[in-house]
């Protein structure tokens, strides 16, 4: 099963706060590379936090730059990848 976009939100957010500072007002569609919020190596440290807390196991190298461009863009790009999983293998 999918996390919630509530869920997916509230780890880009605690993930902001805990290493830009205090951040407030992270919303689904909060951009979080054009809005700087985010660089090369936290969309990585992010990648890995995002499948800790919400006990994710994603393949290596499935989630990409760009899928991290908003916490909305994200999550659908996990529930993507969580339905293809489930789908019966022929």
């Amino acid at each position: 099963m999918s996390p919630s976009i509530e869920a997916v939100t509230a780890v880009v957010a605690a993930f902001l706060r805990r290493t830009n500072g205090k951040l407030n007002g992270i919303a689904a569609d909060t951009p979080l590379l054009r809005g700087g919020l985010l660089d090369s190596f936290g969309v990585l440290s992010l990648s890995a936090e995002v499948s800790d807390v919400l006990q994710l196991n994603l393949p290596t190298g499935s989630l990409m730059m760009e899928d991290f461009e908003s916490p909305r863009v994200l999550w659908e790009r996990i529930t993507q990848l969580r339905s293809s999983e489930s789908r019966p293998r022929p």
